[in-house]
């Protein structure tokens, strides 16, 4: 088995591990670095998913994802904008996404409404792309904070989190002026 085939193995045997029997109907072609992905996946969330899978695995140094959604059967732009409504409002998000709405056309799904965090924007289009139906997600969501931090406050709050990590705070500069947050 040459290097290529020999790749091409561990990347699908990868796949099938993290994905299980999403990863049944991906093909995988590997070829000096190179890795094209084709074949069918469920929801455009397993589609992301095995891009990531592949992405962090050494040797890759482009991924070519060609996968698509495959549908059992004609499922319209209302029927997917209802699923992704029901799915935001019975998710764990429920709260924080109460403001979101979506509109759908020929599959592709755009977020509107407000969130109060770009964690809780996240959240919304993750759900939205775990529907079944919907092959892209874009976000014209506005993020529209609650609370009212003076400039102080906002510096100390990125200090904070730089300090938490392996990056040397004494060669970092934080300036924060006449923020509206």
């Amino acid at each position: 088995m040459d290097k290529d085939a020999k790749m091409t193995k561990i990347i699908k045997d990868k796949l099938e591990e993290k994905m299980g029997a999403s990863a049944m109907d991906i093909n995988v072609e590997y070829q000096n670095g190179f890795v094209h992905l084709s074949g069918f996946v469920d929801v455009l969330a397993e589609k992301t998913f095995a891009e990531e899978i592949v992405k962090g695995m050494d040797g890759v140094h482009n991924i070519e994802n060609n996968l698509t959604i495959a549908l059992d059967g004609e499922i319209s732009d209302s029927h997917i904008n209802a699923e992704i409504d029901r799915t935001i409002k019975h998710s764990k998000y429920a709260k924080s996404l109460k403001r979101v709405s979506s509109k759908v056309s020929g599959g592709s799904a755009v977020l509107t409404g407000y969130v109060n965090t770009l964690a809780d924007e996240m959240h919304a289009i993750e759900l939205a792309k775990s529907v079944r139906g919907v092959k892209s997600v874009a976000s014209n969501l506005d993020i529209v904070s609650t609370h009212n931090y003076d400039d102080a406050t906002i510096k100390n709050k990125i200090s904070q989190v730089f300090s938490g990590t392996r990056l040397s705070t004494p060669d970092i500069q934080t300036e924060v002026t006449g923020c509206r947050c």
